[in-house]
């Protein structure tokens, strides 16, 4: 099996450590519900994006990489899920891109591989663990898509925390998968997130 090296490779203990000390970022899904549904939605859903000052470019404090969230960001994230939550998010995209702590790279050919991140969030006053995908290539790296799931607990670290991934010793290394793979869907960014965080729903 191939693994894809990161420079800034932690162990699974320092990722959840990274993780815990995240701040919850606060969202309400009041807004986005009362924006009118049906014929139309994806383009109202695109000017309150607009609106809200928040497409651009944010840098990773921990891969010191550079995001791109566009329109067509919003247009994927809409397309996999039209969700009031999912899109409530969309309006803390910006800090999500900036604290994300890196779980894992996926590479799907020479050309194109997705990196996972892990946040926090508080929507409508329930927490919740978020993992979203950042796609890189030539033209540069640029948001892809989120998924959430509620936590109630979060397992404790302390000196016997075990590992999780098959790297951990070593830090965190990008499986090679292949197309059909790296198809993410919201259960496969949730259960990457449990896998590394050990995030109990």
């Amino acid at each position: 099996m191939n693994y894809l090296p990161y420079e800034a490779a932690l162990t699974a203990n320092e990722i959840r450590v990274k993780f815990d000390a995240l701040i919850f970022l606060k969202v309400n899904s009041t807004e986005i519900s009362a924006i009118p549904k049906g014929q139309g939605h994806i383009s109202r859903i695109l000017n309150w994006a607009e609106q809200k000052n928040i497409l651009g470019e944010y840098k990773n404090n921990g891969t010191n990489e550079t995001v791109s969230f566009s329109k067509k960001s919003v247009r994927n994230i809409y397309t996999h899920s039209s969700d009031d939550k999912k899109l409530a998010l969309i309006e803390v995209i910006p800090e999500l891109i900036k604290n994300g702590v890196l779980l894992e790279i996926t590479k799907k050919n020479d050309r194109l591989s997705s990196k996972i991140f892990a946040a926090k969030a508080i929507i409508d006053d329930e927490t919740y663990a978020v993992s979203y995908v950042v796609r890189s290539d030539a033209n540069g790296n640029r948001y892809y898509d989120h998924s959430s799931i509620k936590t109630t607990a979060l397992d404790q670290l302390n000196d016997q925390a075990p590992l999780f991934g098959k790297e951990s010793n070593r830090g965190i290394s990008a499986k090679t998968t292949t197309s059909a793979e790296n198809s993410y869907t919201q259960n496969s960014t949730i259960n990457i997130l449990k896998k590394h965080l050990s995030v109990n729903d």
